[in-house]
């Protein structure tokens, strides 16, 4: 069926890529001008009248929010006999509250604004001064968070620090240190900086200053007052910096900068640290009396399943490791030796670890929060007691516990050169393939980033338990580029290797339908951000493979990208396509470019941000103007959110837009709302 979708002006634009002469009829979309504005209020009415005859939005946002009933907190951290939390209420609104036992708000120290003007995801208090709390914001459009230095007593913001990355509180709480950084676009350079805020005198201080170009810097200030200065070279590449506030002086500590580095925190004079040098899955190292990790000795060594991180908790190590991407809690003491395993509410599930702004165990504080969810099992906060080492589940986002009548598979599959790749499959325990089941597929595959179980899928606003009760399959995919097996799998998948975690993808698809689960008029995919170029790429490599596409803030074009302010960001994870080796690499895969007019395409829901500081607006617009002019796809829709940054928006408009997006997939999958 021909759409009379809105009219979008082919302007002459071309320019050149390492040698290569380009022409973007739609480059316009790129400034954000009022033409833009205009076209795409366009599409948003275009958008909203299909779903007047397709779905109940209204009625399914409804649904959602009522069922989503009670807040998740997160960042949970014991300090001054208190707990302190960012909540976050059904929709993402959020607000820094500090919480009692019962986890029932005492205090409300700051809510993100009605009008949207920034969205605010983390409070730390200071170890120092209870009448303190940093609070980490985003304001929309900015380019890079904001720090908020708050005094509970008055109420008032009496420090803002921009452009930051990373920050941590000095164990006594007489400064703040911040990592910021500056992009040189044109040289495709990053430029890093920490420095320190101090609180008696309100001046800042730059402690060091990164000549290199890097992703970022992550900090950590351990208990004895040393701050370690992580230099992110890339998603993978650490070189750590330590320096000394008494003297002022930085010291590099890695012997190279091709591995991963990480201060987890010091017992008894001892520095931990987590790497993956020479121990590609992961190790935990120590070093005492000396500054050169080369020193280091292994105290947790290498395993088959890969550690995905850990800390000192006291005078114990918490390790975390992924089993098949399933996380696994186990604690050891100093020496390394194992005490026990931290009982978890389900066996296929994520841990979140938090505080990582300040000491893990600030002086007092008897209990650290953890973060936990599973496919079958709504997102919780776990108390562990460090005295007694018992797990207690402190708090239930849902009323409803683990679903028993709901089984999880993991699923290993082969992939086309032989890799063993893996797939969570999620479906009825009564539930068999019979070649036509409702499918949707998830998946990421990119940024070292480990893809784990996780109760309500992050760009579509759907709970996997309720897929499955409308008969669905659903799946979530292990694939290279993630960190779910170590560096190894994650370099397979990223620069020169990308279309590694498309094969895998696809790979999974073809199983699923060569086992008799499903076919290919029967399968959506859903992915956001570097999970959009994943299902857009895939969209335009394998358009047979797919029915529906839901593509949340996507990146989609490949080569202007590198000129984005963030584009020195992404290079080091994609590569340059200013590079005359990987130009015709990333070329052939970007799915911007490589729509052709006549071929026969899935249906297409585009969701984008006006306030996008990561992904920037025009990839979505651009990406769904080309496939609605090629004419190939049976319906495509963007819907552009005004006030939307990385993600689906906050409070109603979140709801709605996960409404959208639902129904979309239910309506070419042929399920009954």
């Amino acid at each position: 069926m021909k759409q009379n979708y809105p009219k979008a002006e082919a302007r002459p634009f071309s320019y050149t890529c390492a040698g290569r002469e380009l022409h973007d009829p739609y480059a316009w979309m790129e400034s954000n001008d009022a033409d833009t504005h205009a076209y795409v209020a366009q599409q948003n009415i275009f958008t909203s009248q299909w779903f007047e005859t397709a779905g109940d939005v209204q009625k399914r946002a409804a649904a959602l929010k009522a069922k989503a009933d009670k807040p998740a907190f997160t960042g949970v951290v014991e300090c001054h006999g208190k707990l302190y939390a960012c909540r976050v209420a059904p929709g993402g609104a959020s607000s820094a509250v500090i919480l009692n036992a019962d986890f029932e708000v005492t205090e409300v120290l700051m809510e993100e604004t009605t009008d949207g003007d920034f969205h605010l995801y983390g409070v730390s208090p200071c170890p120092g001064d209870s009448d303190i709390v940093a609070l980490s914001i985003l304001k929309n459009g900015a380019a890079r968070p904001s720090l908020l230095l708050y005094r509970i007593s008055t109420r008032e913001v009496f420090a803002t620090l921009d452009g930051m990355f990373s920050y941590a509180w000095a164990p006594d709480g007489r400064c703040i240190y911040y990592a910021d950084a500056t992009a040189d676009v044109e040289r495709g350079v990053n430029y890093n900086t920490a420095r320190a805020y101090y609180l008696d005198t309100g001046k800042e201080e730059i402690l060091y200053e990164e000549k290199d170009n890097a992703v970022f810097i992550l900090l950590k200030a351990s208990s004895t007052g040393e701050l370690f200065i992580h230099v992110l070279l890339s998603y993978v590449n650490t070189r750590v910096v330590h320096y000394a506030p008494n003297t002022s002086k930085a010291t590099r500590m890695t012997p190279h900068d091709d591995s991963v580095f990480h201060h987890i925190g010091c017992i008894d004079g001892t520095h931990y640290f987590f790497t993956n040098d020479k121990a590609p899955r992961g190790q935990v190292v120590a070093l005492t009396g000396s500054l050169l990790l080369q020193n280091a000795v292994p105290v947790l060594a290498e395993e088959s399943r890969s550690l995905e991180g850990a800390m000192t908790v006291r005078d114990r190590l918490l390790a975390v490791y992924l089993n098949d991407a399933a996380m696994e809690a186990v604690l050891y003491d100093q020496k390394g030796l194992k005490v026990c395993d931290l009982p978890l509410p389900d066996k296929i599930g994520t841990l979140q670890l938090s505080a990582e702004h300040m000491p893990v165990l600030p002086d007092g504080a008897k209990h650290l929060y953890m973060g936990f969810e599973s496919f079958i099992c709504p997102p919780s906060v776990l108390c562990f007691d460090v005295e007694n080492g018992k797990v207690e589940v402190a708090y239930n986002t849902r009323n409803t516990g683990i679903r028993e009548d709901i089984t999880v598979v993991s699923q290993p599959i082969t992939a086309r050169d032989g890799t063993r790749i893996l797939a969570f499959l999620v479906h009825k325990k009564d539930q068999t393939p019979t070649g036509d089941v409702p499918t949707l597929m998830y998946g990421y595959g990119g940024y070292n980033v480990s893809l784990t179980p996780c109760y309500t899928a992050p760009f579509i606003g759907l709970d996997a338990v309720d897929w499955v009760d409308r008969g669905g399959l659903y799946v979530q995919c292990v694939l290279r580029g993630g960190g779910e097996y170590g560096a190894q799998w994650h370099e397979a998948g990223w620069r020169g290797r990308k279309k590694n975690a498309f094969y895998d993808f696809i790979d999974i698809t073809e199983w699923l339908i060569a086992t008799g689960w499903t076919s290919p008029e029967k399968i959506a995919i859903n992915g956001g951000s570097n999970g959009g170029l994943l299902v857009t790429a895939l969209s335009v490599m394998r358009p047979d493979l797919f029915k529906a596409v839901l593509a949340s803030v996507p990146h989609t074009d490949m080569i202007r990208f590198c000129w984005d302010d963030r584009g020195p960001m992404y290079v080091a994870e994609y590569g340059d396509p200013r590079d005359e080796e990987l130009f015709e690499y990333m070329h052939s895969y970007s799915p911007y470019h490589n729509i052709k007019a006549g071929a026969q395409y899935p249906a297409f829901y585009v969701q984008t941000g006006e306030f996008d500081n990561n992904v920037p607006p025009y990839h979505g617009k651009k990406f769904a103007t080309k496939m609605q002019g090629a004419g190939g796809s049976p319906l495509c829709l963007l819907r552009v959110l005004a006030r939307g940054s990385h993600g689906l928006g906050t409070g109603d408009v979140y709801f709605t837009t996960s409404a959208e997006m639902q129904l979309f997939a239910e309506h070419f999958l042929g399920i009954n709302p």
